[in-house]
């Protein structure tokens, strides 16, 4: 009996390991189109006034910086890196 409990006990460890690293292959492959889809949305369907792609996808990493810089403000006080995450998740 204890034999039986402890293996049914690393099968469930097991288990969700590999749960865990499938989605984790999934997340990172759907994650590496990003670039490519959005270039491709931004080239056919954004009306950009005559602005290359190149510049529609430089908004992100600017926006990136700028909350950046604007949160640094927020350093000065004691927030819980789960809170961190939350406020970047939001904006």
């Amino acid at each position: 009996p204890m034999f039986i409990q402890v293996v049914a006990s690393n099968l469930k460890c097991t288990l969700g390991i590999m749960i865990t690293c499938s989605l984790t292959v999934l997340f990172w492959g759907v994650y590496e189109q990003q670039g490519n889809s959005i270039a491709l949305f931004a080239d056919e369907n954004v009306a950009r006034h005559g602005m290359p792609t190149e510049f529609v996808q430089s908004v992100n990493p600017l926006l990136i910086i700028l909350f950046t810089l604007l949160l640094a403000r927020y350093d000065r006080f004691e927030v819980h890196p789960l809170r961190r995450m939350a406020m970047g998740g939001v904006l």
